[in-house]
């Protein structure tokens, strides 16, 4: 019994991260409980749930679902066992909800839903029909149908001070000619739009400054996400023309993907921070191409076919792309942050496989591509919807996990970093989606994640227990 007190006090004097570990240890053989449970004050009892605050890169997880409170700790980068998930309705009544975004001002726990048929709904996350809550509507500006449309949104870094946020979209009349592009109907623009000054919960639709434009050969392959970095520049992704094995070679004999002087398949940065119709937009130092003779220097990666979703992780920087697949597979790709100039080998590959790659001599050089962290074919989907990675803090049991998922199988798909640095698949979730057509993932402003479903619906992903 002496021994026994001994340990209790060391024990209880111990740091949080030692008696943790210790728990980590002991937890099987049963002497855990005997500590817990005879810990001498309240104060220095550890409650294992979810939310006990831990040390370094650790978490309290569950065995089972039946358990009000975990049963092991983890200090690994994954969870050890498959975590239950469940989704709960946020928004409805949106017609084609494509995109779903957040201000990115502390407080604001709005979420706005980009209609590919050109609203911007505005949500209070509490599961009502949001059909007229309107924050803007494009629908007289813009080209629909297909993979045409409102394409995407993102927020000012600003925001909370400018009003100032950014679209991409397909316009449906002559604009003019910007960056010395000549914008008709059926081309890519992406403006700038001023919040109301008197109802923050709507926008001034006559505030539009086009920013950028460019041509689209075809009806698909638009690409059309936006994305502020941790740097502050506006990042633009951009199909690769459209139609199939990227045969649209505007400047280049072997199509878009490998050139380097279009804006077509590929990842863009620009600084818009105080544009004006005298300059929309800057060229960021550092940018890996802006030195290039030919070349745009827009451009911060390439070789991609049609980069439907790519996010930064708030955490790290990182930069995570979704690129769609032609015939056999989807893709994964991978961006340390901070690091551009990535080629990700679209004509050349397909994935890590060869593609068309008799026809280009340059694609002999496979040193040159970067490999998708992660790749699957299309015996499971046909078309990737790229996610997030869970930063949020109402489930530890996905941090640091990228969530994603496919338009033809909506099963979720739960893949983490690996301690030699590479990525797996932990988990395939059916969450009870029973349709096709998961068409994008968002964060709101606490870094918790929401799918959206083509059919009209918002779902938070939530762990269930």
């Amino acid at each position: 019994m002496k021994k026994l007190n001994r340990l209790k006090r060391w024990f209880v004097q111990s740091p949080k991260h030692i008696r943790v570990l210790f728990i980590a240890v002991f937890a099987g053989i049963g002497l855990a409980t005997l500590l817990v449970t005879n810990a001498a004050t309240p104060t220095a009892s550890i409650d294992l749930c979810e939310n006990t605050p831990l040390e370094g890169n650790a978490f309290i997880g569950h065995d089972h679902p039946n358990t009000s409170c975990g049963h092991y700790v983890s200090f690994g980068l994954n969870p050890p066992t498959n975590v239950s998930t469940s989704l709960t309705l946020t928004a409805s009544g949106i017609v084609a909800p494509i995109d779903i975004s957040n201000t990115r001002v502390a407080g604001d726990n709005r979420l706005f839903i980009t209609s590919q048929r050109g609203k911007i709904h505005v949500s209070n996350k509490d599961g009502s029909n949001v059909a007229n809550a309107v924050f803007l509507d494009l629908s007289s500006r813009i080209v629909t149908g297909g993979e045409q449309g409102l394409l995407g949104l993102a927020f000012d870094p600003n925001y909370a001070q400018n009003g100032y946020f950014y679209v991409n979209y397909i316009v449906n009349s002559n604009r003019g000619t910007f960056n010395g592009q000549a914008i008709s109907a059926g081309d890519t623009v992406i403006s700038r739009f001023t919040r109301s000054s008197g109802n923050p919960n709507v926008a001034d639709p006559n505030s539009e400054l086009v920013i950028l434009g460019y041509d689209q050969p075809e009806e698909n392959h638009n690409g059309g996400g936006l994305q502020f970095g941790p740097d502050g520049f506006l990042y633009i992704a951009t199909g690769d023309g459209g139609g199939s094995n990227d045969g649209h070679g505007q400047h280049c004999v072997y199509g878009n993907g490998q050139c380097l002087s279009t804006y077509l398949a590929k990842i863009l940065r620009i600084d818009v921070a105080g544009a004006t119709a005298a300059q929309r937009y800057k060229i960021p130092a550092g940018n890996p191409f802006a030195s290039t003779p030919g070349a745009k220097p827009e451009i911060w990666h390439y070789g991609l076919r049609n980069p439907w979703r790519f996010s930064f992780d708030r955490t790290t920087g990182d930069m995570l792309i979704g690129d769609v697949g032609q015939g056999e597979w989807e893709e994964i790709d991978f961006s340390a942050a901070g690091v551009g100039g990535k080629n990700f080998g679209w004509r050349c590959r397909e994935g890590a496989h060869p593609f068309n790659a008799q026809d280009n001599p340059n694609c002999s050089n496979v040193n040159a591509f970067t490999n998708p962290i992660y790749e699957y074919s299309h015996g499971n989907g046909c078309s990737v919807s790229g996610g997030y990675i869970y930063r949020g803090t109402q489930h530890p049991e996905f941090q640091g996990t990228y969530i994603f998922s496919d338009y033809c199988n909506s099963t979720l798909r739960y893949l983490t970093k690996k301690a030699d640095g590479t990525w797996g698949l932990t988990q395939t979730i059916n969450a009870g989606i029973s349709e096709e057509g998961l068409s994008s993932f968002g964060e709101d402003v606490g870094g918790e994640l929401y799918l959206a479903i083509l059919s009209g619906n918002v779902y938070r992903i939530d762990v269930s227990h």
